[in-house]
């Protein structure tokens, strides 16, 4: 059976008056799963606590099935928050505690708990206290709360923040699992581009409270400095800057795309005006490539083949040149 979640004409606001959310018009449903990504602030908890019922829009529907959330509803929602908690007790008891409160038969909670844990192969772990779980099994521990009661609509808020690769792709085979067996509508917020990939063929881009046909990375602003009637640059650290080529004059926003920027263990001659410095802060592999967080004063995110990360043999830590010619810049608005 086809659900669907239709956002209309939603607005959100906050009495700080920092930040709101702007959405026209979103319809989601079960023939997929579907990310929501974007930078952390950009509003994708607000946009899961809508469809979740947890927060109401100042002006708007959220709606299920074309008809408007009511409380019954809450039932059919799983949702996995940034924050959840866990009880002094055994996993077994964490994940069955719900299902008790809701009076199921024993044997049906036994049951419902046990596949649970085995999906997400945290089944020899069943007796074990979660105070000596790592963060990893605490993390798989709190979505199989959620999933032991097979809700029809499953929000996950940041699901594998904070946990390490190990844990990551366990818990995104077993999402991928529970979608394929269930059917459920899933709706996953992330920040990482590589696990958009991995997971859906529906990502849906946010930035500032509204969604957008597609998040640019390696996103700058600053002011043009004119050096001819073409060829342009921009400072992006005290010592950094950028060259590109532009008409445009003022402040502008560029974006560098990650897979037309160059890595190699040592300076190169080539054609590329742009070369940087700098460590690899973090590396992430998703398919047959590797996403680096390489540190040049700010954050620069760099897409290259998992052979060529072998073939480079750098690790974590490793001092890289990064390189991409004037016309791998794009110019996204002047201000």
């Amino acid at each position: 059976m086809i659900h669907s979640i239709t956002l209309k004409n939603i607005r959100k606001a906050y009495d700080s008056g920092e930040f709101s959310l702007k959405i026209e018009s979103l319809t989601l449903k079960n023939d997929r799963i579907h990310v929501i990504r974007g930078p952390n602030g950009c509003g994708k908890s607000t946009l899961l606590n809508l469809i979740a019922n947890i927060e109401k829009p100042n002006a708007g529907n959220v709606l299920f099935n074309n008809e408007k959330l009511f409380t019954g509803l809450n039932k059919k929602i799983g949702f996995l928050t940034q924050k959840h908690y866990l009880f002094n007790t055994s996993v077994f008891e964490n994940v069955a505690l719900g299902l008790k409160l809701r009076n199921y038969p024993k044997p049906e909670i036994t049951s419902k708990v046990t596949k649970t844990l085995s999906m997400l192969n945290i089944n020899h772990l069943a007796d074990r206290n979660v105070k000596n779980l790592s963060g990893g099994e605490r993390q798989r521990t709190a979505l199989a709360q959620v999933l032991v009661f097979s809700p029809q609509i499953l929000l996950l808020d940041e699901p594998t923040a904070n946990v390490d690769t190990y844990n990551i792709f366990a818990i995104e085979e077993a999402l991928k699992m529970f979608y394929n067996q269930r059917k459920p509508l899933m709706i996953i917020s992330t920040h990482s581009l590589n696990q958009a990939y991995r997971l859906s063929s529906n990502t849906i881009s946010m930035n500032e409270g509204k969604i957008i046909d597609f998040l640019h990375e390696n996103v700058f602003f600053g002011k043009v400095a004119s050096t001819d009637k073409e060829l342009q640059t921009m400072k992006i650290t005290d010592t950094a800057e950028i060259t590109f080529i532009t008409k445009k004059r003022g402040n502008i926003y560029i974006a560098i795309d990650p897979e037309n920027i160059i890595i190699s263990k040592n300076t190169v001659n080539t054609s590329a005006r742009n070369h940087f410095k700098g460590v690899i802060k973090k590396a992430e592999i998703y398919g047959p490539c590797v996403r680096l967080l390489i540190d040049i004063g700010i954050p620069l995110y760099v897409t290259i083949t998992s052979q060529s990360f072998k073939d480079l043999g750098i690790n974590l830590g490793a001092m890289v040149s990064a390189s991409f010619k004037v016309n791998s810049v794009k110019v996204l608005e002047s201000t």
